[in-house]
Order: structure tokens, then C-alpha cells, then sequence
């Protein structure tokens, strides 16, 4: 059966074990760490026996890979695939790209699970691995995406030449740092008010050398 997905791309499986599972999982993971967290936490937490969890995942290392993949299909299903430039660019001149982006990001984590799998990766981005390479991956692919846009945007002459791949790492290195601060408190349920400020001027500033003070 096809599996169904809420409209960020996050899945909406709770009425099976398996998805009951995966979202117990991942609210101890953000809560305690995953070093924390025992099978038999997560066992507890959904009202199963440990043995349960073994007939759907070999350990607990492939739950935490099935959080990370479901983060990066819910990440894609929520941006415009590179293909669609062409359409996108047609309706949105590249002010109201960058800013849209910002909107994007927050309007998915309005979602409490999307806002827990980003706290989960930046938390164990240290010291587990597959955290680390699903982290440093996803900002790798963020940059590689708006690097493409950038480049579109130069081909089409509707922002000045500059180097694409230094320009988009200019734009979310420092955004990557921010989002660390507001997704902590986000999932503490503290303002944000401040750092989304700080975000959307960054954006602004990035906004304003597109729009032609790009350095040579």
C-alpha cells in the first residue's frame, strides 16, 4: 500500500505499529538523545513489548535511518524540483524566490515531527554518524539546489554574474548556523521571535546583492 503523507511530506502512518514507532521514536530522540533512548524506551513509549519492535526494524540504528529518510522525502516534497525553474521563474522574480524559501522552511516546521527531525539531526550531529552525514548531506544538497537556482536566474539575465556555488553557500552557511538556534527553540517551545528576525534580515541582505550588488 502506498504510504500516506501529510501535506509537508511528513507520513501520517500512526495508526500502524510501525509509524507509531517511528514518531514514539523520534519525540525521545529530540527529548533525551539518542544515546539516551533504549528499544525498550521506545517499546514503553508506544505500549508494545521490545520484541515487537525487532519484527518491524533490526535495531535501533535503522529506526533513526528511517527518521532521516523520511525527513529527506518530506524536505523534497516541499520545494520545487529543478526541473520546474522554467515555470517557477515565470511567476516569481528572484526577490520572491529567496524570500518564499524562508516562508518554506518556516511553514514545515509548523509541523512538530519535521521541527523534531531537524532538532534530532543538529543534536547528534557529533556524535553519531548517521546523523552527521544526513546533516552535513542535507545542507550539502540545500546549497547544490540553490546554487542551480542561482545559476537559472544568471542564464535567464535576471540577476547579475557571479559565482553560483559561493553565492549559495554565502546565503545558507550563516542561515544554517541561525536555524540550528531557532529549531532548539522551537522544539522548547521558547520565542523565536528574535532569531527569525535575525534570519529574515539575512535573507533581506542576500536579497539585496542579487538584486544587484553582487561582488566580482
Amino acid at each position: 500500500m502506498e504510504q500516506q503523507t501529510h501535506q509537508t511530506g511528513i507520513p501520517t502512518d500512526l495508526d500502524t505499529s510501525k509509524g507509531r514507532i517511528v514518531f514514539a521514536a523520534l519525540r525521545l530522540f529530540a527529548s533525551s538523545g539518542y544515546h539516551a533512548v533504549s528499544v525498550r524506551d521506545i517499546a514503553r513509549e508506544v505500549g508494545i513489548k521490545d520484541a515487537s519492535i525487532y519484527s518491524h526494524f533490526a535495531s535501533k540504528d535503522e529506526i533513526l535511518a528511517t527518521i532521516i529518510e523520511r525527513f529527506r522525502l518530506a524536505f523534497k516534497s516541499s520545494i520545487p524540483d529543478e526541473s520546474e525553474f522554467e515555470l517557477v521563474f515565470k511567476h516569481c522574480d528572484p526577490r520572491s524566490f529567496l524570500r518564499r524559501g524562508f516562508s518554506l522552511l518556516k511553514k514545515r516546521l509548523e509541523d512538530p515531527s519535521m521541527a523534531w527531525s531537524y532538532f534530532v539531526l543538529i543534536r547528534e550531529k557529533f556524535d553519531n554518524e548517521l546523523a552527521s552525514d544526513a546533516w552535513y548531506g542535507h545542507r550539502a544538497n540545500v546549497v547544490a539546489y540553490v546554487g542551480a537556482a542561482f545559476t537559472y536566474m544568471m542564464e535567464k539575465k535576471l540577476i547579475p554574474e557571479c559565482d553560483p556555488v559561493s553565492f549559495a553557500k554565502l546565503y545558507e552557511y550563516p542561515l544554517f548556523l541561525m536555524l540550528e538556534e531557532y529549531v532548539g527553540y522551537l522544539c522548547h517551545g521558547e520565542d523565536t521571535s528574535v532569531i527569525e528576525r535575525d534570519m529574515k534580515a539575512h535573507t533581506d541582505f542576500i536579497v539585496s546583492l542579487v538584486m544587484g550588488n553582487c561582488p566580482t
